[in-house]
């Protein structure tokens, strides 16, 4: 750390690389981090530039080289494939200072009835439609937002986004046709591309700031971790339904710390994501006996597997 005119700052480019296994977040604590309308607002402020957050428009930046999944494909799950990064639909000629005075609004009005897109962010040649789904259903007036963007911003080109946690379905009454450009934006997808652009660059940010930084970026990931986790347990109750090799008792998150928990009669298994590996950990009267990992990318019936075999 340095100081600089009284304030601790503290160089992202170190500090971004820690953020890499669960810890529980503040967000987390004050119930905050399933609330769409808080995350959209803290989303906000590091989306404007000229904040004091001092990022400037890396989180635009971030956010536009992020692989999008076409909605209309939704329909048939099977086929939802990735098609491309936001950036290229902007056209060759956007510029990098085209971003660092960009205005952004949250809960702008789409109509009579008051439906309101959750984030906006606009530039001399382009307009940025955010929806953020966290835990509700699409079934947002998708085709309404994007008529009143094209409304108010005629000469702009349009970049449409639904920002979620996961790839999600369809639903409902919702106000879709083939006409729509919404694109979806996988959170964690995003995170990733912020996290790789701090990493590699040399800012720099008071320890206040950071402070929100960090609590967000750990709060994404950790939802990415607790969904790996609970997809992992889905799996081991399903083997331990159909299977007489598996003869643990029972699975359950840790939500508190962020891990799997395998039951035995005489010990347990602890199974986390950290350090890009699955860690597991035999225990016995509270204490670590065993330990081993296997890559992020191994399927869950091999994770399974040597959770049995321990």
């Amino acid at each position: 750390m340095v100081k600089n005119n009284k304030m601790e700052t503290i160089i992202l480019k170190e500090e971004i690389k820690n953020i890499d296994s669960y810890k529980r977040t503040y967000l987390e604590i004050i119930k905050a981090h399933e609330r769409e309308v808080i995350i959209a607002n803290l989303l906000a402020y590091f989306f404007r530039p000229n904040e004091d957050h001092g990022l400037g428009d890396v989180f635009i930046r971030a956010l536009l080289g992020t692989k999008y999944y076409e909605l209309d494909t939704l329909k048939n799950p099977a086929n939802n494939n990735t098609k491309g990064e936001l950036k290229a639909l902007l056209g060759k000629s956007v510029r990098i200072e085209e971003f660092r005075h960009a205005k952004v609004k949250v809960e702008e009005s789409g109509n009579e009835d008051k439906k309101r897109l959750d984030i906006l962010i606009s530039t001399k040649s382009y307009a940025i439609g955010i929806e953020f789904k966290i835990n509700h259903a699409l079934n947002n007036p998708l085709k309404t937002y994007q008529d009143m963007i094209s409304r108010r911003y005629s000469k702009e080109k349009m970049i449409l986004i639904v920002l979620t946690p996961y790839k999600k379905i369809l639903e409902g009454e919702v106000d879709y046709d083939e006409s729509t450009e919404f694109k979806q934006v996988i959170l964690s997808h995003f995170i990733k591309n912020l996290k790789d652009l701090l990493a590699n660059s040399q800012y720099s940010m008071e320890v206040n700031q950071w402070f929100y930084l960090r609590d967000f970026i750990q709060t994404i990931e950790n939802r990415s971790i607790r969904s790996k986790l609970s997809k992992l347990c889905d799996v081991a109750k399903t083997k331990m339904n159909n299977s007489t090799t598996v003869k643990y008792k029972e699975c359950f998150i840790n939500s508190k710390y962020g891990y799997v928990l395998f039951r035995y009669d005489k010990f347990d298994v602890k199974v986390r994501l950290k350090e890009e590996c699955w860690h597991i950990e035999r225990w016995e009267e509270n204490k670590q006996k065993e330990f081993e990992t296997l890559g992020s990318d191994s399927d869950y019936d091999m994770i399974i597997d040597k959770v049995g075999s321990m």
